[in-house]
């Protein structure tokens, strides 16, 4: 099949967000082939690069720590016409590198949330412990701001639950140098790590809606 006949069957379906589009899309406007594409053709290609573009400003503006770009990128996956969306599963990966991350949570669509929890329960799993990734989920939950959204908070909460299994060793870690230097959150976790060790579910968060559930 032609690019030409490929482009336009694309667009066409709707499947304007695969891999193979985007490398065709990008192809096409470096080498400046844009005008040989009808008008409507040459917009979709153009807003696929426009897209990719401003998917790589905020993945570079997140890992400065800069997390201004989530709300636009929020109304982006949200958008109905939107030509070439930002994925859930872009967002989740995104979401795991954002610190503070409650603050990149505020907005987030809630299938945006679901896959990011999902994610997640691969991501803090017994086998493969992240310390840092789940020092940001638990200063995330301690946030008022998310607690006031339970909706949210309770998908994050049962994705951390499996911390718990952790070797005592990580979860140290977790508490005496990655949450030190807010006292108020390490508090917090000390408190958590000891509801699960007397099954007591609601002693956290001075008794809010909060973290633990009883296993």
């Amino acid at each position: 099949m032609s690019w030409p006949n490929f482009l336009t069957r694309t667009s066409a379906t709707g499947s304007t967000t695969s891999r193979a589009w985007l490398q065709l899309a990008l192809a096409l406007t470096s080498r400046s082939l844009l005008s040989l594409l009808p008008d409507e053709l040459a917009h979709v290609v153009q807003s696929t690069v426009s897209a990719e573009a401003k998917w790589r400003r905020a993945s570079r503006a997140v890992s400065r720590g800069d997390l201004n770009a989530f709300p636009e990128l929020y109304a982006d996956h949200q958008a109905v016409d939107a030509i070439s969306g930002v994925s859930a599963r872009d967002l989740a990966q995104l979401l795991a590198r954002a610190e503070p991350l409650a603050v990149a949570l505020r907005g987030c669509p809630p299938d945006v949330m679901a896959v990011f929890c999902e994610e997640l329960r691969g991501w803090l799993g017994p086998s493969r412990p992240d310390p840092r990734l789940a020092a940001r989920v638990f200063t995330a939950l301690a946030d008022p701001e998310l607690q006031a959204r339970p909706d949210l908070a309770n998908q994050l909460k049962a994705a951390f639950e499996q911390v718990h299994d952790w070797p005592r060793r990580e979860l140290s870690y977790i508490g005496s140098h990655l949450l030190s230097g807010n006292p108020t959150v390490a508090r917090q976790f000390k408190q958590w790590r000891e509801s699960h060790r007397g099954g007591l579910a609601r002693k956290l968060l001075g008794g809010r809606p909060g973290m633990a559930e009883g296993r």
